[in-house]
């Protein structure tokens, strides 16, 4: 095959392309035949192309050389281990601010770590890529700019150590205290939780997770706001108490008679502000001066602000997935209604009804395919298609093997799923069709058409239909769903119009079709489900009667079978064989002689078959007749030498006296 003129069709610059170009060299180099002027000339540029393509990667790499992916698991962990760090902040902060609560021993040594762990997320964002308009850039320099322009700033504010300045500075108290107000700018990350939360939940796309993230960012919420809230009131009410202004911790202090401690102070304070968020103002605890009353104020106001958008996100939420219930609920309804207006059997109607739950369940959480695609460019389609279909195209082991990357490239935007009910045959033995099968979900039942005997049952990331589509012979099997099971699906057909300009493609099938011209199917890989051994399929399988494959369940209905011709068959005790010489005849054999109709009243066909089986072999031995017409219930599509073999029938011939095996010398004289 001759493939230097074609041109790949993946994407130039790639390394699917630079793959399929160094293919189509090595296919020149491994040819026996000399390369022609024009020939050289090609490999000489592709060799070219090669090199060039190559530089470009090395010099990408070197670029990209101690960067971190923003998507990256690494930079996600890291970003959690930020989360956690400025939370605590925004709890202690304020609380050491409001209750003047100076951080000593561990906690110092805490807030120092804290400041050190800042310092180092500020260099690993100057080494983290950014996307920007769908590009991921990778060019220190166009990161550098970006963070300095956008959270530099705020993050240096808030990665600053003043817990160092305060415990070695000598100065006064009211310096002191500015100074401890400065570390409010330290509270400045929090702004970037939110962006971090929207990453995390971008990289893992689970809705679960989703539900997760918006439940912990509303509780989170609610507790920084009624903590704030606390230490804000407190501060103000501590201040007014200094200008002898009425308080509510001096009202304590004269109910209680004593000081009370820090913790009391903020536990009364937390209790002020959940009774303001929640009854919306005046409690047992309130405002006594103006200072107070302002607090109040802004407390309130905040509060209803932010409970009016949660209630509203959470209408929303529901009020969206009552319409996907009802829809679903409306499509059923008109269902019914189009059933019972045909009169069709209820077991057709809850075979839909359930067909109709499964397919709304397994979409209900994912938009059409088809919808996304649309969305994209044909570069990003191919990618996709690549990645999602191509492992499953590779479960075929004749694709690797004979088409090249381009070509599978091609096919995988090809498949098409579809979605089969428990019950619902895929494949019928005997029919043409030429349609291949990878089962992504449920399981999938081989079985011979005639007799209902089950060759094997196909799960996931199994395929069938491997004949049919490459050799385009008949089915050799049955395909029934067991449960409700979806596959994707490629056509013959499809794939010659997609190739139609590779020549090679035609040649390749009409290889496939002369190589499986005597039912030898081991250029595809083909192997019984019976023996396993490769070139046959389990229907010609000479080992198919005594195959440890086939169910009990199924060998205790042939052999039933093969009692109403011989009822002393298989029963009864084991007892020790004798030997006697008899005439091998008709009255000393061993069974009831019967007619086809009373062994089987309800099978016409087999009752056909048995009198065209006897009217073929009629002389000499009615025995072994009557052998061959049972054995005939499971081999009926094989020939007379495959029923021989099967049943270990001595084809010696007798001339006046045979040895005939019986249990009783009284058997051969009745």
């Amino acid at each position: 095959m001759d493939i230097i003129g074609r041109k790949p069709t993946v994407i130039a610059g790639s390394e699917d392309y630079l793959l399929d170009i160094q293919e189509q060299i090595n296919k020149i180099k491994e040819s026996n035949t000399p390369s022609t002027p024009g020939e050289s000339r090609i490999l000489k540029r592709k060799n070219t192309e090669i090199i060039q393509l190559n530089n470009i990667h090395e010099e990408k790499s070197c670029n990209e050389k101690y960067l971190f992916k923003s998507e990256s698991q690494w930079r996600v962990l890291w970003d959690l281990l930020i989360i956690i760090s400025v939370l605590y902040e925004g709890f202690i902060i304020p609380f050491s601010i409001a209750f003047n609560y100076t951080l000593e021993g561990s906690f110092m040594y805490l807030e120092i770590s804290l400041s050190l762990i800042f310092f180092i997320d500020i260099a690993m964002n100057f080494n983290t890529t950014f996307f920007r308009s769908g590009v991921m850039i990778s060019s220190r320099k166009t990161i550098a700019i970006n963070y300095i322009k956008s959270w530099f700033a705020l993050d240096m504010a808030s990665s600053f150590p003043y817990e160092a300045i305060i415990s070695g500075s000598t100065n006064t108290f009211k310096m002191l205290k500015l100074i401890r107000f400065v570390r409010i700018f330290k509270l400045a990350r929090i702004l970037k939780l939110r962006s971090i939360f929207v990453k995390i939940e971008e990289i893992i796309s689970s809705e679960l997770f989703s539900v997760l993230i918006m439940t912990t960012w509303t509780g989170l919420a609610i507790l920084f706001i009624a903590h704030w809230s606390a230490c804000t009131f407190y501060t103000f009410s501590n201040y007014a108490k200094h200008l002898s202004y009425n308080s509510f911790i001096y009202n304590i202090e004269l109910e209680e008679e004593m000081q009370i401690s820090l913790q009391e102070k903020y536990i009364t304070a937390l209790y002020w502000a959940f009774t303001t968020m929640y009854t919306v103002g005046y409690g047992d605890l309130h405002a006594l001066n103006p200072y107070e009353r302002f607090i109040s104020i802004i407390c309130m106001a905040i509060t209803c602000g932010y409970y009016a958008y949660l209630l509203g996100k959470i209408s929303s939420i529901v009020m969206t997935s009552h319409q996907a219930d009802q829809k679903k609920r409306d499509l059923i309804i008109g269902v019914k209604r189009y059933m019972k207006k045909l009169r069709l059997p209820l077991e057709l109607q809850n075979k839909v009804k359930r067909y109709i739950d499964f397919v709304g369940y397994s979409q209900e959480s994912s938009i059409c395919e088809d919808d996304v695609l649309k969305l994209l460019s044909d570069n990003l389609r191919d990618e996709i298609s690549s990645r999602t279909h191509g492992k499953v195209l590779l479960l075929c082991k004749t694709f690797p093997k004979f088409f090249s990357l381009s070509s599978i490239t091609s096919i995988t935007k090809l498949l098409r799923l579809e979605t089969f009910a428990p019950g619902d045959e895929i494949l019928e033995e005997g029919e043409r069709s030429r349609k291949l099968y990878f089962i992504t979900s449920g399981s999938v039942n081989i079985f011979h058409q005639n007799t209902g005997c089950t060759y094997i049952i196909l799960n996931k990331n199994n395929i069938f239909g491997e004949i049919g589509f490459f050799a385009g012979h008949r089915r050799t099997a049955s395909a029934q769903c067991e449960n409700f099971t979806e596959v994707l699906t490629l056509e013959w057909v499809m794939v010659i119009e997609k190739l139609q300009k590779q020549p090679e493609i035609f040649e390749l099938f009409r290889y496939f079709k002369s190589s499986c011209e005597d039912s030898n199917y081991k250029i595809l890989g083909i192997k019984c489900y019976f023996c396993n051994e490769k070139g046959h399929v389990a229907k010609k399988c000479t080992n198919m009667v005594v195959s440890s494959r086939v169910d009990m369940k199924t060998i205790e209905q042939y052999r039933a079978r093969h009692r109403m011709i011989n009822p002393h068959m298989g029963t009864g005790p084991k007892r020790k064989i004798r030997n006697f010489k008899y005439k091998f005849n008709k009255i000393n054999r061993v069974g009831l002689m019967r007619e086809p109709e009373e062994q089987f009243p309800e099978n016409l066909k087999l009752q056909k078959k048995i009198y065209d089986y006897k009217k073929k072999d009629e002389p000499k031995t009615p025995y072994r007749r009557e052998r061959k017409a049972s054995v005939q219930v499971i081999c009926d599509d094989s020939d007379e030498e495959e029923i021989k073999d099967a049943l270990l029938i001595d084809t010696k011939k007798h001339n006046d006296e045979s040895t005939y095996l019986c249990d009783d010398p009284s058997n051969a004289s009745s």
